[in-house]
């Protein structure tokens, strides 16, 4: 009996001390290959409005070990504004100026992560003044691992390169590139 009640009090005290792990986002730096990119692609310089339909958070839960925290207590918006603006920065083609065919109106309607396919969706509709919204559905592959604290810490990891290809996908699409007259 001794024996059992010992086991049952080390399993309820490994619970309690172990508690949940949190991961964190690294703060944004633009990818020099897509910076060279978005320079041969856009000519102009352009500003970006970045919102979300719902969910706009600084944190995910991932696997129940605990939640994927964005830098500074970014929500999601945030996060992805500040990306474009570092990236427009470098390439040299951020304006201060809100022009309504120079815009780009940036609505996230999904920012997840799959931890067990290794996988993060980013997807918006991007407008740009009055014309009709280009859907962007972008998927960023990361390794996974069926223990839940590192597949969390591969997700946390990888989601400045997959907002790095997001913005590299918005910045160079045909349909946006068009519109903007560049």
């Amino acid at each position: 009996m001794k024996k059992i009640n010992w086991l049952i009090i080390s399993i309820v005290a490994t619970l309690f001390l172990n508690g949940c792990a949190s991961n964190n986002v690294r703060r944004f730096l633009p990818d020099p290959l897509h910076k060279t990119a978005i320079e041969k692609h856009l000519k102009k310089s352009i500003t970006v409005d970045v919102s979300m339909t719902e969910g706009d958070q600084n944190s995910i839960m991932c696997r129940m070990v605990g939640n994927i925290y964005l830098p500074n207590k970014m929500t999601y918006s945030q996060y992805v504004e500040d990306a474009f603006k570092k990236v427009l920065v470098s390439a040299d083609r951020w304006s201060h100026e809100k022009i309504a065919d120079r815009t780009l109106a940036v609505v996230l309607t999904k920012v997840d992560f799959s931890s067990t396919s290794g996988e993060w969706y980013i997807n918006a509709n991007v407008k740009i003044g009055n014309n009709s919204p280009t859907i962007i559905k972008n998927t960023t592959k990361f390794g996974t691992s069926w223990i839940g604290e590192y597949a969390c810490k591969n997700a946390a990891e990888s989601f400045e390169e997959a907002i790095s290809n997001f913005v590299n996908e918005v910045l160079t699409n045909h349909n946006i590139i068009h519109k903007l007259g560049s």
